[in-house]
């Protein structure tokens, strides 16, 4: 999968471009959207994917989701950080009621505060180093409770929940909505 991902990304921004996206680019496409990361506070960890680690935090006094991308293997740092700067450039001119919201992102990780208990089993039960993103970037997006359309359909299902014909029928409408918006931007969302 990674290495599919990598190809893609070698075609989008082409061949000659392999050496490596200029830190410049991604310096100027961050700083447009840079955010304090004195004002975030992260906490519990959300899920693992292909380009890092999403956590549960707080910035400004609001819920958020601040997905940090792993950039310690020197192999795919160029290509994440190319990832890491088209994400956040197509992004930030998103904006729909069904699509989260970019907060901001950051080439500066907070300082984290490991000295909560709750934070520290979190964080070690699922075998985390905080130290092995302290040379990524962060992405702060809006925080959407309930997870993903996925893990929202089978804790009603595993519970034993059956979802009102209206429920499912606005649960559907706000997803095609959400959807038609982002192909209309001619996005791709790889999470619902």
């Amino acid at each position: 999968m990674d290495e599919q991902l990598d190809k893609h990304l070698a075609r989008i921004f082409g061949e000659n471009n392999k050496k490596g996206f200029e830190e410049c680019e991604v310096t100027k496409v961050v700083e447009e959207r840079e955010l304090d990361p004195k004002k975030l506070k992260i906490s519990n960890f959300i899920a693992e994917g292909a380009y890092g680690s999403v956590y549960k935090g707080v910035y400004d006094g609001k819920q958020v989701a601040v997905k940090i991308l792993d950039l310690s293997d020197e192999k795919r740092r160029t290509t994440l950080t190319k990832a890491f700067a088209q994400e956040v450039s197509i992004w930030h001119k998103l904006d729909h009621p069904n699509v989260a919201r970019l907060i901001g992102a950051s080439k500066k990780l907070p300082e984290v505060s490991t000295s909560g208990r709750r934070w520290k089993w979190n964080f070690a039960a699922r075998n985390h180093s905080w130290e092995k993103h302290r040379a990524g970037y962060c992405i702060v997006v809006e925080y959407v409770s309930g997870g993903t359309l996925r893990s929202h359909l089978l804790k009603n299902s595993i519970l034993g929940r059956r979802l009102s014909l209206n429920s499912v029928t606005k649960l559907a409408l706000d997803v095609a909505r959400g959807l038609s918006y982002l192909h209309s931007k001619k996005v791709i969302p790889r999470d619902v």
